[in-house]
């Protein structure tokens, strides 16, 4: 531009000049419309710009909304799962409710009819067992036995009619016969407080003393006022030689029945005044 405008001078032409001015113009009119370039390149960069943060932003705000959405579908899920667990957890409960009384009811109604059948059966196994019963008192031991027989055909279950057996038995001297019916009298009825006393009572007349006093202290333990028990057991320890103890048991039978013959009759025999 300098030299143009050195050589219009040093030229002195009017053409030199309008030449340098029309250059001037033209290079004028080039920057501006490089700069006018430029900026429209910036502005068209900063539109891309934004046009890309705003898509973006819609992206992210879409993506937050499809996840929000997500979130509450799975919640839902979540929720509908639980109260169909729940519902189903109810309706089981319920069906195992109705099976439980039901099967109580049927339990229940079961127990009824065998406690009525029992209750008839047993009627005829008193009868058989009060006959035997009878004839002990009348000294027919041997035909008691009979009857007591039939009793336990009747009902093989019945604790009293082996116990009863077994006092025939004895009265018989078959002492050994006795236990066994006392032992089956206990496997039934293991607090059949007068089976202990009975098997004790077989125990002493085989001069089993300590067994004998095992069976007493058992039917004392269950029925601490059989009297009976107390003379028996008082009498074992006196054929043990253990004197004391014999009189405790003496004096506790008369503290029980006042008078006994059996109690009185045993301090005696111990040189102890009733």
């Amino acid at each position: 531009m300098a030299a143009l405008l050195v050589a219009a001078i040093a030229g002195g032409s009017y053409w030199g000049w309008t030449r340098y001015q029309e250059n001037v113009r033209q290079q004028s009119e080039i920057a501006q419309a490089k700069l006018r370039a430029e900026a429209a390149e910036r502005a068209k960069r900063e539109a891309e710009r934004i046009a890309a943060a705003k898509r973006k932003a819609e992206v992210a705000v879409d993506a937050k909304r499809k996840a929000a959405a997500a979130t509450e579908a799975k919640q839902r899920a979540e929720a509908a799962a639980r109260v169909k667990r729940e519902a189903e957890r109810i309706a089981a409960a319920k069906r195992k409710a109705k099976l439980a009384a039901e099967a109580k009811r049927k339990a229940e109604a079961k127990r009824k009819a065998v406690a009525v059948a029992e209750a008839k059966l047993n009627v005829n196994v008193n009868a058989q067992i009060q006959k035997g019963d009878n004839l002990i008192k009348q000294g027919q031991f041997k035909r008691a036995i009979v009857e007591y027989d039939k009793a336990i055909r009747l009902n093989p279950k019945y604790a009293l009619a082996y116990n009863n057996r077994g006092i025939a038995y004895r009265r018989l001297n078959q002492y050994r016969r006795a236990i066994e019916d006392y032992n089956t009298t206990l496997r039934l009825n293991p607090k059949f407080a007068k089976a202990y006393y009975n098997r004790g009572i077989s125990y002493l007349n085989l001069k089993q003393y300590r067994r004998a006093i095992q069976d007493y202290n058992e039917a004392i333990r269950l029925n601490p006022s059989l009297y009976q028990a107390y003379g028996n057991r008082g009498l074992a320890y006196e054929q043990l030689g253990k004197k004391q103890l014999a009189i405790s048991d003496y004096r506790k039978v008369l503290s029980l029945r006042p008078g006994n013959s059996f109690g009185t009759a045993g301090l005696k025999r111990l040189g102890v005044k009733p």
